[in-house]
C-alpha cells in the first residue's frame, strides 16, 4: 500500500509518500515488513525542463525462517536521489537521476537513464 502527497506552489511541487509492504509467507520463509518514507521536491526551471531532489529510506523488519528470526535480515536504507528531465520531443522525454546512499546498508551509488517514448494507440 502507498499514500502520495502532492502540493503545488509554482514553480515547484512538494511532496511526501508513504508505504507499507507485507510479503506472505512462502516454503517456511517470512521475509520482514518493509515501512518506506519519501520526502521530496521538484523544480520546473522551464515549460520543458525540471530538476528534482528527494530524500528516500525504507525500514525492513526482521525476516523468519521456520519460525526464528533471522539475525541481521532486518536493516534501515536511507538515499539522496538528485534527477533533471528534459522534454526532447513532443513524445519524448530523457530523465537522468543520480542516488547517493546515505547509510550502510544502502548502496554507495548508482545512476539511471531513461528515455521513455509515448506512441499514440487507439486505446489510450
Amino acid at each position: 500500500a502507498q499514500l502520495v502527497a502532492i502540493k503545488r506552489s509554482d514553480p515547484l511541487v512538494f511532496l511526501v509518500s508513504a508505504s507499507y509492504q507485507h510479503a506472505f509467507e512462502n516454503d517456511d520463509v517470512r521475509p520482514g515488513p518493509q515501512l518506506g518514507l519519501t520526502l521530496g521536491t521538484v523544480l520546473a526551471t522551464s515549460p520543458g525542463t525540471s530538476l528534482r531532489a528527494s530524500f528516500e529510506t525504507v525500514f525492513v523488519g526482521r525476516a523468519e525462517v521456520r519460525g526464528e528470526e533471522l539475525k541481521g535480515s532486518d536493516f534501515v536504507a536511507a538515499s539522496l536521489n538528485l534527477g533533471a528531465s528534459i522534454v526532447l520531443a513532443p513524445r519524448i522525454l530523457f530523465d537522468v537521476v543520480g542516488t547517493i546512499g546515505l547509510t550502510e546498508d544502502a548502496g554507495d551509488y548508482a545512476i539511471r537513464f531513461a528515455l521513455p517514448i509515448r506512441f499514440d494507440t487507439p486505446i489510450f
